[in-house]
């Protein structure tokens, strides 16, 4: 079974989809086709056991070194071969790639049920390619039960075309460790002993404003003890969280490697998420696998993923976040009996399932 990828979310800084491909790819026990679109993005691969595949790139332009387990198809847009599936991991179908069968993942529907949340230019590329991308598709994944009736609503797509399939955390990675075997990271970042953290692009959707209206309403001792330390990418409509960091008992780490981030998480007293939308939510999942415990937005996918093993919030209530993340920092024991509830909520997630299921899926399809 020939199936092809769409690859171009594979960036040197893997997040959001490209973190998606990559968790799936390197499972599968089925050689995989990726396509770059004329060009291929920094990453190296390192092999499953027994090598699906390994690719180690030196440059944006060249390939210097592609060991034969992968092959990489660069300009895939020339090649008149005919493949059994094409799977595209984001959102929308790209124009050229023959094949019999077409899936699509759509991770979510933010970008049409909140478009205010959205760089202009994204809304307008999505909202003309979208909809053909689902009309097309024999079958679409999307993350949640949320994300699957939000398409239905959205597009007018039959139930029976979308499958769930739950996104997963790496276990061997993401796990408890021992504080004490973390002391290069506080030293590197300059960190307190005790810290809230939030993981995220800063963007209008991650609610970072009322994150930080709310932390700022916290008493001044919690606020010395306990300063909110924020990992992720700069995303857009930012300046204004930007001048609040600065002037704040609040730190800013920009993007972290995965390695660093684990530690982070088991580093934090208290993991804090109040997106307003999510089609999934990888990074509460992620804390509650390292045993923190997690507060998170009560809207959207957060409660299918999170269960009773999260603290919930309103998102657009500022003294609501503020105070139960007081409650939180103030009784250790229920913060206690909240991480270990997020730990076993997490193992239930599994990246080897979902990849398990992408393959079981991509199968039928062929077979159809």
């Amino acid at each position: 079974m020939k199936i092809v990828v769409d690859a171009l979310p594979l960036t040197k800084s893997l997040t959001g989809v490209g973190k998606y491909i990559y968790e799936i790819s390197k499972r599968v026990d089925q050689d995989l086709l990726f396509w770059y679109g004329g060009f291929v993005s920094q990453r190296m691969f390192e092999p499953k056991e027994g090598g699906v595949f390994t690719h180690v790139i030196e440059s944006a332009i060249a390939v210097r070194a592609v060991k034969k387990t992968l092959r990489i198809m660069v300009g895939l847009l020339k090649n008149k071969d005919v493949y059994d599936l094409y799977w595209e991991p984001n959102y929308i179908f790209q124009k050229g790639i023959r094949s019999k069968k077409k899936v699509v993942t759509i991770h979510d529907m933010s970008i049409i049920r909140y478009p205010q949340w959205h760089p202009k230019e994204r809304v307008k590329y999505f909202s003309k390619h979208l909809f053909s991308s689902i009309d097309e598709a024999d079958m679409i994944i999307t993350d949640s039960c949320f994300s699957k009736q939000e398409i239905v609503e959205l597009s007018g797509c039959e139930e029976s075309k979308i499958e769930v399939i739950h996104l997963g955390a790496d276990h061997n990675l993401y796990k408890p460790l021992a504080k004490e075997k973390l002391k290069h990271l506080t030293d590197r970042f300059a960190l307190e002993d005790d810290f809230v953290l939030f993981v995220g692009s800063i963007e209008p959707r991650k609610n970072l404003l009322n994150l930080l209206k709310a932390y700022m309403k916290l008493p001044e001792p919690l606020k010395k003890r306990y300063p909110l330390v924020l990992a992720g990418f700069k995303g857009w409509e930012n300046k204004e969280i930007m001048q609040i960091i600065e002037q704040e008992n609040i730190r800013y780490l920009g993007y972290v490697s995965e390695n660093d981030l684990v530690g982070l998480y088991n580093l934090a007293s208290v993991f804090v998420y109040p997106s307003f939308y999510e089609g999934f939510g990888l990074p509460p999942l992620e804390a509650m696998s390292c045993q923190t415990a997690t507060i998170v937005s009560d809207v959207a996918s957060l409660p299918e993923v999170c269960g009773d093993a999260a603290l919930y919030i309103d998102p657009y209530d500022v003294d609501d976040i503020a105070l139960k993340l007081q409650f939180l920092l103030e009784d250790r024991k229920k913060s206690e009996s909240l991480a270990e509830a997020g730990r076993k909520r997490a193992l239930q997630f599994d990246w080897e399932k979902t990849a398990d299921k992408h393959m079981e899926l991509f199968e039928r399809v062929v077979r159809c």
